[in-house]
């Protein structure tokens, strides 16, 4: 279900199906007293409904939406039992298990740096915002400011705040174009990408009683599908990342390899195995 390695003095663990890091997840929770969070690095945000497909198939449509039973299942989690986390992932699919972490105390909040959502975990004010300029429908209320920070944010149910990603920050084209994607797809991992990346998970952490995220204690989790070209596993500056392996509790490390391959851009012949290379050898200098 995965692989151990030590590199750098950090415990690296390599599973093939993200959801599967529900099991070093566990591992490394049960070396905590309280339980760590997450930094993930994906191209997803992973963030469904835990045991949603399950709750599905074997207890009909009409309870996909039954919070009871959900929190049943988690509750049969003991992250201390390998066996009883394997059943747990026997239960899950992808994109359930940061949900099914939280529910069932193996991670207490996550962090997710992504690139398919664009507004991520919306603030309070831009809710609002929202409500006012659209909520009665067209014509639209265009007299209506948008909100300028400092901004506020409930923890989300799910305990997953979302970062968000529309382009890289210094980006002043509108609209943001295809130009535009390559060079956020090649930034991924330098240090001005990962640094406002931080900069806005620490400005939503600070509603979860959390004032930075790189003091806490940590598992930081790399799915492979986050990286598009090869030019993003060769960054310029990369001592942001390099700075979050150092202090990272442990690393999990998703290979997802028909994820990498679709989500890579033509021409780019990027596979796991070769993004798993470079990934460690940035572990072993960090």
């Amino acid at each position: 279900m995965y692989s151990h390695e030590i590199i750098n003095d950090k415990d690296v663990f390599i599973v093939r199906d993200h959801h599967h890091a529900l099991l070093p997840w566990s591992i490394v929770r049960t070396k905590h007293e309280k339980a760590p969070i997450l930094i993930s690095l994906d191209h997803h945000t992973d963030s469904r409904p835990a045991y949603l497909n399950h709750m599905f198939h074997v207890h009909g449509e009409d309870n996909v939406n039954n919070e009871a039973l959900r929190v049943q299942l988690a509750s049969e989690l003991d992250y201390s039992e390998e066996n009883s986390v394997k059943a747990a992932i026997q239960k899950l699919r992808h994109d359930e298990h940061i949900h099914a972490a939280t529910l069932s105390d193996v991670i207490s909040i996550a962090f997710v740096i992504q690139l398919m959502d664009n507004t991520g975990t919306d603030s309070e004010e831009h809710k609002q915002y929202m409500e006012d300029r659209f909520g009665d429908g067209f014509p639209w209320n265009d007299d209506v400011e948008e909100p300028k920070p400092p901004f506020t944010f409930k923890v989300p149910n799910n305990r997953i705040f979302i970062i968000p990603t529309l382009c890289l920050p210094w980006c002043e084209r509108m609209p943001h174009n295809d130009d535009c994607q390559k060079v956020l797809y090649d930034s991924v991992l330098e240090n001005a990408f990962l640094d406002e990346k931080i900069r806005k998970g620490n400005e939503m952490a600070v509603f979860a009683n959390i004032e930075d995220i790189e003091k806490q204690s940590y598992i930081l989790d790399i799915d492979l599908d986050y990286f598009h070209t090869r030019k993003a596993v060769e960054p310029n500056a990369i001592e942001i990342f390099s700075r979050l392996v150092r202090n990272a509790s442990a690393i999990t490390i998703a290979l997802e390899p028909s994820c990498v391959e679709k989500l890579a851009i033509e021409g780019e012949n990027l596979s796991s195995e070769y993004l798993l290379e470079k990934i460690k050898g940035h572990i072993a200098y960090a």
